[in-house]
């Protein structure tokens, strides 16, 4: 562990500790059946499928069954994008893993689908 660029015990801190002023991450695995709600607000949002299945509806779109792995070490991940000011619901098909990383953002896009 004396090559890390980042030691563990940095994490005790806090995360504006690292420079990230504008960026976000956190997980969230979901039961089968179970659902998160959630809006964007002034960021950009990036859904990585880390594992299962999942239906995302919002207010950009809709996208069914998105993802299939059963972990990160079983082929590419899903990627869903979606604009700032946008409402969104995802739903546990499986037992998914899920990754949100937000990013602050002052233009809007068109929601998108990136797949494996």
């Amino acid at each position: 562990m004396t090559d890390l660029l980042v030691r563990p015990e940095t994490f005790r801190n806090r995360i504006e500790n690292f420079g990230y002023e504008y960026l976000s991450f956190e997980t969230r695995k979901l039961a089968q059946g179970r659902r998160y709600e959630a809006e964007t607000g002034g960021n950009e949002l990036a859904i990585v499928v880390l594992g299962g299945v999942c239906s995302v509806q919002s207010s950009r779109g809709e996208w069914r069954r998105i993802g299939g792995r059963k972990s990160v070490f079983e082929g590419l991940p899903y990627t869903l994008y979606l604009s700032l000011k946008t409402s969104f619901t995802v739903m546990a098909d499986s037992d998914c893993d899920l990754a949100f990383c937000y990013s602050r953002a002052e233009e809007e896009h068109p929601a998108r689908l990136g797949d494996a």
